[in-house]
């Protein structure tokens, strides 16, 4: 569903939502894919021939470029102007393989409205937080800024 740039068909199925939100975070979520998404996707085909399910699709969404992803952004591109946007992006690699799954040219929209900040960590860790850890403190200041539109 491509709403182009008339929002109202996706606002009056969700307006609720779309008027009692301020702000969205996203961490490291991959808007124009991943590579990674690939080898999951190859994964997914293993185990759908060897147990008989079918194949998932998800991983098959997530590969750089997919048209799932090219149609989701698009829907979302007329709405994304009445939000503050933070999007978080990992600094490190995940694995013995070191490669980052989401990388920043994918976790960041590159939208006027959009903070866009490295969080220490891995695609894995960048949402745990440890008592004291000053990563929280980082990512509560950024959301507290954007829940107030600065």
């Amino acid at each position: 569903m491509s709403v182009d740039s008339d929002p109202s068909a996706v606002v009056s199925n969700y307006w609720d939502i779309y008027n009692s939100t301020k702000a969205i975070v996203f961490f490291g979520t991959p808007h124009r894919g991943s590579d990674a998404a690939k080898w999951l996707d190859m994964l997914s085909t293993i185990t759908s021939n060897v147990s008989g399910r079918p194949k998932s699709r998800f991983a098959e969404l997530l590969q750089t470029h997919s048209n799932g992803l090219l149609e989701i952004s698009e829907d979302f591109m007329p709405l994304a102007s009445s939000f503050s946007i933070v999007s978080f992006y990992e600094e490190y690699g995940e694995g013995w393989w070191g490669k980052v799954i989401v990388g920043k040219s994918s976790a960041v929209m590159g939208l006027p409205n959009e903070d866009d900040i490295m969080i220490s960590g891995t695609h894995r860790s960048m949402c745990r937080f440890e008592r004291g850890d000053k990563r929280f403190d980082a990512v509560w200041r950024a959301i507290r800024r954007a829940s107030r539109g600065n």
